[in-house]
């Protein structure tokens, strides 16, 4: 079975100035926001108004870290073709089982091919 890796090219320097700028734009954009949930006057109720501090901090701060990586964003590097397909194996072991089935498991595993 032959595999056919597809390159990803890496962005242009045209695209990556605009990505930065849009980053930059948005940063921006959440500094003015949480400035604006912090006025004085915007804090009603503070059993409810807490929580939504917590929940929009953290939805900017996801939002800052998926920023951060398109900051500087690259094309992965090329895969290149072994001939050797690669197989993982994953067992488990739960407490109580036997050891013994463990140990016949692993052994079988690692006569594999």
């Amino acid at each position: 079975m032959k595999v056919h890796y597809t390159r990803i090219p890496a962005p242009s320097r045209k695209e990556s100035i605009i990505l930065r700028i849009m980053v930059v734009i948005g940063v921006g954009s959440l500094i003015y926001f949480m400035r604006q949930v912090f006025l004085p006057g915007h804090k009603g109720y503070p059993p409810l108004y807490i929580p939504l501090v917590f929940t929009l901090a953290y939805m900017c701060l996801k939002y800052l870290h998926e920023w951060y990586h398109y900051f500087n964003i690259s094309a992965p590097p090329v895969l290149h073709e072994t001939g050797q397909p690669a197989v993982d194996i994953f067992t488990t072991y739960c407490s109580g089982e036997p050891l013994s089935m463990l140990e016949t498991t692993l052994k079988a595993i690692s006569q594999l091919n």
